[in-house]
C-alpha cells in the first residue's frame, strides 16, 4: 500500500520551503466522514484549525503507521507466516468496515479518503515539499477525477521547475478568476517576461478574496 510514502516522507523533510501554496482553497466539508475517523479525527481537526506544520506532523505519523499495520498484517513475514485471520478482521472493522472509514478499498488496494490527500497534499505544499504534495494529490484524482484539482496540480508543477507541464495543465483547466491570472502570470515569470508577468498577478489580486492569496501575489510580486 503507497509504497513509495515513506521514502518521500524522508525526502520532504530536507525540501526546501522556499515557496508555500496557501493560494489553492481546498474544499473543506467539516461533515466529510474522515473527521469522524479513529485514524485521521486528529489531523484533519488541526488541518480545519490551519494548524498547517501540526497537521502535517500528524498525517505522516498516522500515515507510517497505517502502512506498518498493512504490512504487518497482509504480507508474510520473514518466516512466511501471516497474522491470524481474527487480528485482520479486528482492524478491518476498525477502520474499513465502519461508518467513518479511515481506510478505503480500491481496486484491491488500501487508500485513504479523499480528503485526508487534499489535505496531506495542501500541508505538504505549504511546507515545501512539493514532491509529496504531487503524490498526495495523484491520490485524490484517483479517488474523485475532476477539473477542480488541475489548478492545484499546475501549481505544483511551478513549484518543482516544470512549467511546460503545468501550462499543459492549465489549459484545459476551467477559467477562475483568481487562479487562471496568477498561474498565468507565474508562468509568465518562468519565461522572463515581468511586464505580462505583474500584469497578471495585479490581475489575480484584483479578483483575490482570501488573505491567503493576496499574501502569495505580494510575495509574487516581490519575488525573483
Amino acid at each position: 500500500m503507497m509504497r513509495t510514502v515513506l521514502a518521500l516522507l524522508v525526502l520532504s523533510l530536507l525540501a526546501p520551503a522556499a515557496h508555500a501554496c496557501p493560494e489553492i482553497v481546498v474544499p473543506l466539508d467539516p461533515k466529510d466522514p474522515a473527521f469522524k475517523s479513529s485514524a485521521w479525527g486528529s489531523a484533519l481537526r488541526q488541518y480545519k484549525g490551519r494548524r498547517h506544520k501540526r497537521a502535517l506532523k500528524t498525517l505522516r505519523k498516522v500515515g507510517a503507521k497505517l502502512q506498518k499495520d498493512v504490512a504487518a498484517l497482509f504480507h508474510p513475514n520473514k518466516d512466511g507466516k501471516t497474522a491470524p485471520n481474527k487480528t485482520i478482521q479486528r482492524w478491518l472493522q476498525k477502520h474499513v468496515h465502519t461508518r467513518h472509514p479511515g481506510v478505503l478499498i480500491r481496486s484491491d488496494r488500501f487508500t485513504y479518503p479523499a480528503f485526508v490527500w487534499w489535505a496531506w497534499a495542501d500541508t505538504a505544499c505549504r511546507a515545501g515539499a512539493f514532491v509529496e504534495a504531487k503524490v498526495a494529490l495523484g491520490h485524490v484524482r484517483r479517488l474523485r477525477p475532476g477539473a477542480d484539482l488541475l489548478h492545484h496540480e499546475a501549481l505544483v508543477l511551478l513549484r518543482t521547475q516544470k512549467p511546460k507541464e503545468a501550462r499543459a495543465l492549465l489549459s484545459k483547466a476551467p477559467p477562475d478568476s483568481f487562479l487562471t491570472p496568477y498561474l498565468e502570470g507565474l508562468l509568465a515569470r518562468a519565461d522572463g517576461l515581468e511586464d505580462v508577468a505583474r500584469a497578471k498577478l495585479l490581475e489575480a489580486k484584483r479578483a483575490s478574496d482570501l488573505d491567503d492569496q493576496r499574501q502569495a501575489v505580494d510575495k509574487a510580486l516581490t519575488g525573483p
